[in-house]
């Protein structure tokens, strides 16, 4: 479901070619944002965040010729990992994240997925 909600709004974010400088600094400032999710951020919010976030990230690994594919988000954490692993590989070193992770969606009902089944849990950060 959220590959299908990036693919989306990858779809809708057609705002031309943009220099890869002009990539990164979104990049960035949607990183910022994703960091200061917080508990008391509304789900739909903390989701937009997330979207926002790994939309950037694709752009920019496309621009720069690292494969990546909405249809790889089937577990955005790891993708993700695996995106900034390439980025940083290539001398792109990303500010480091407050929280360990973003945050963990768990179905409420027996249908994975789904929207209204979404709820934000908060991770813990790792020790220090």
């Amino acid at each position: 479901m959220y590959r299908d909600l990036l693919t989306q709004a990858l779809d809708t974010h057609d705002e031309g070619p943009m220099p890869d400088d002009l990539l990164l600094a979104e990049l960035v400032d949607l990183r910022a944002r994703l960091d200061a999710t917080g508990a008391a951020t509304p789900v739909t919010e903390a989701l937009a965040r997330e979207l926002s976030y790994d939309g950037a990230l694709i752009r920019l690994c496309a621009s720069l010729e690292v494969r990546a594919t909405p249809a790889w988000f089937d577990s955005p954490e790891r993708e993700r990992a695996r995106l900034e692993h390439e980025l940083a590989r290539r001398g792109i070193r990303l500010p480091q994240l407050q929280h360990a992770s973003f945050f963990r969606h768990r179905p409420r009902t027996s249908v994975p997925g789904s929207p209204a089944a979404m709820t934000a849990q908060p991770v813990p950060s790792a020790p220090r």
